[in-house]
């Protein structure tokens, strides 16, 4: 955005909404994160903090990972985005869903599939987080000053990870309550 001339919006800084955050509005936004989502920059994108080291070590213990992400539907962008994740974390993902953001496609149809499963549902969304939360899905929210925005009622149906070492931490709580409830040979 600030390649582009975008300045962010001090009191904004922190906002999930591109429009808030850069004082644009929602349809110039859209097209710019469209734009974004189907560059080649998508292959580049860092993963977060302790992500790549305790995905490993899960995936090392025969959990799966799917990846649901709000994007672009758009074919060549998800190629772009099967690049930077194998590139970043090797062969570990199963499956990748891209959902449209300009149709403001929800996570919620997708999850659906997995209603009441107890499977773990990894978000960085506060939306996203609580929709899984409300299919039965274990949540854990990954804390970012973007999503601190919950109600009571919607904090008490996610965990929070701490935002130093959110992995490490959905390590350890995946693991504990894997090895606890699963009966071992």
């Amino acid at each position: 955005m600030l390649e582009h001339g975008y300045s962010v919006v001090h009191e904004e800084r922190n906002n999930y909404n591109i429009g808030k955050r850069f004082g644009i509005s929602d349809s110039e936004a859209m097209v710019v994160a469209e734009t974004f989502n189907r560059s080649r920059h998508i292959e580049y994108l860092q993963p977060h903090k302790d992500a790549v080291e305790y995905t490993q070590k899960l995936h090392d213990l025969g959990f799966q990972f799917i990846v649901i992400t709000g994007f672009t539907d758009d074919p060549g962008a998800r190629r772009h985005r099967e690049i930077n994740l194998l590139n970043n974390f090797g062969p570990i993902f199963s499956e990748l869903h891209c959902m449209s953001l300009r149709n403001h496609e929800s996570k919620e149809l997708l999850l659906s599939e997995w209603r009441d499963s107890g499977l773990y549902w990894i978000e960085d969304h506060a939306k996203n987080a609580v929709t899984g939360a409300r299919l039965g899905l274990k949540t854990i929210l990954i804390d970012q000053l973007y999503n601190r925005t919950l109600s009571e009622e919607d904090e008490s149906l996610v965990k929070r990870t701490k935002l130093s070492n959110p992995w490490e931490q959905i390590y350890f709580r995946v693991t504990k309550d894997y090895f606890r409830t699963v009966e071992l040979p």
